[in-house]
């Protein structure tokens, strides 16, 4: 889910239901659904691509994207298009059993940072003159040795030219540092005390708050990690695993 402040709507993507809605924002309420486009299509991987399965949704450089696990696609469509017929999305196919979860589009709007789950890989790809994607680079996210691993989210620092993807199963947060011209060469690891499903940069604070989820147990634990030193500071156990969704820190003043 995020939200869309040009067309005042929630984008939701509903992994279930092969399908990506918006509903209408005024004022802070949640009002109407405005739109919604469903999908088709499936992948190798029969226990998770056995339909489409729209797993992240965000309005990027003037287009909606739509990363679609079940399918091994991206999906992108200007504002005009969006809504009833999947045929007006430009489909770009990714390798198969891949499973696309998240992705984020480089500022300079020519490169795409695209997360696989199901082969934990980061895939760089650059937008060509007619639109459509090209892949460039492709990184995987799991050290040699590694356990059977599911990777999740993605986030930003472009201040400071880095990404940072989680890594579930493997328990771990992968520093990606971005070159000028937009490739990738590795980092850090930071190592999380359970599944990292979710995370937000502290950018004031040069932290990284992270929620994990202990899958069996469905409990969470949020930890907080000084990047400057590259080490957890604090950690606490959560009664559940929680969600964290974008936000902003604008306390300059407290560490």
């Amino acid at each position: 889910m995020s939200f869309w402040e040009q067309g005042k709507a929630l984008l939701i993507a509903v992994y279930g239901e092969q399908m990506v809605v918006s509903v209408d924002v005024a004022e802070g309420r949640i009002g109407k659904e405005s739109g919604r486009v469903i999908f088709k299509g499936n992948g190798p991987v029969v226990s998770r691509q056995e339909a489409s399965h729209p797993h992240f949704v965000k309005w990027m450089q003037e287009e909606c994207w739509i990363a679609d696990l079940g399918a091994d696609a991206v999906y992108h469509s200007s504002e005009s298009q969006l809504w009833g017929n999947r045929d007006n999305w430009r489909i770009e196919q990714q390798p198969r059993g891949s499973g696309p979860r998240f992705l984020e589009i480089h500022p300079l709007g020519k490169i795409v940072y695209l997360v696989t789950e199901l082969s934990n890989e980061l895939i760089v790809l650059e937008k060509n003159s007619d639109g459509g994607l090209k892949e460039k680079q492709r990184v995987s996210l799991l050290p040699a040795g590694a356990r059977k691993s599911l990777s999740s989210i993605l986030c930003p620092d472009w201040t400071k030219g880095r990404l940072f993807v989680g890594v579930r199963g493997a328990n771990l947060i992968r520093e990606l540092v971005v070159e000028q011209n937009g490739m990738i060469r590795e980092g850090r690891i930071l190592q999380t005390l359970g599944w990292p499903r979710s995370f937000l940069y502290l950018k004031q604070l040069d932290c990284l708050l992270i929620a994990d989820e202990e899958f069996a147990e469905s409990t969470g634990r949020l930890e907080l990690f000084d990047l400057c030193e590259g080490k957890r500071l604090w950690e606490k156990r959560m009664p559940r695993a929680y969600q964290i969704y974008n936000g902003e820190y604008n306390d300059e003043t407290e560490r």
